[in-house]
């Protein structure tokens, strides 16, 4: 969840008078997108990164680092909080979540797959070699093989696909939000 990714990023909450600006405009983006205001926070990090985090808005928080803080004027800034609560606002982050667990999904069926058809190979399909079971086995264990390297790549390319998409339209949405 949302306080795990936040506590293992060294996040830190703060309130309006740790940064005022920083709230302001994590307020004003809110308020323009229509949500609840979300959970502010800081990380020391010289980086220039942010992110949005929780899987809906009543339970959303974003986090800025100290370097794209000190960095950006509030006008930039201001497009990169829109930016993020443009995810909030399309659920992205349980989109996310979701997604992550489709590839998981797709990995772990890939993986039970060729376990099983390495298990028939080594205790016997129920037909003997003689029968021509072998070539069975060594068909279905090739297609396990396959399976277990595309069925993931396949899984992460649509993901990756989608990750992509989901940018554009934060960033679509941030131009919405900041006119």
């Amino acid at each position: 969840g949302a306080d795990a990714i936040l506590r293992m990023s060294g996040a830190r909450e703060i309130e309006k008078q740790d940064d005022p600006q920083l709230w302001n405009v994590v307020e004003e983006m809110a308020i323009a997108a229509g949500l609840p205001m979300p959970r502010v926070f800081i990380i020391r990090d010289n980086a220039l990164n942010a992110f949005a985090a929780g899987r809906d808005p009543e339970h959303a928080a974003v986090a800025v680092t100290e370097g794209l803080r000190a960095r950006m004027p509030r006008d930039e800034l201001q497009a990169v909080i829109a930016h993020e609560m443009a995810h909030v606002r399309h659920l992205d982050v349980r989109f996310a979540m979701l997604m992550a667990t489709l590839v998981g999904l797709i990995v772990f069926a890939a993986d039970a797959f060729l376990r099983i058809a390495f298990r028939g190979a080594v205790y016997g399909g129920g037909r003997s070699r003689k029968e021509g079971g072998g070539a069975a086995v060594i068909v279905v264990i090739v297609i396990a093989v396959l399976l277990a390297i595309i069925a993931p790549l396949g899984a992460r390319g649509i993901q990756m696909a989608y990750s992509r998409q989901r940018e554009f339209l934060a960033d679509a949405g941030a131009v919405e939000l900041t006119r």
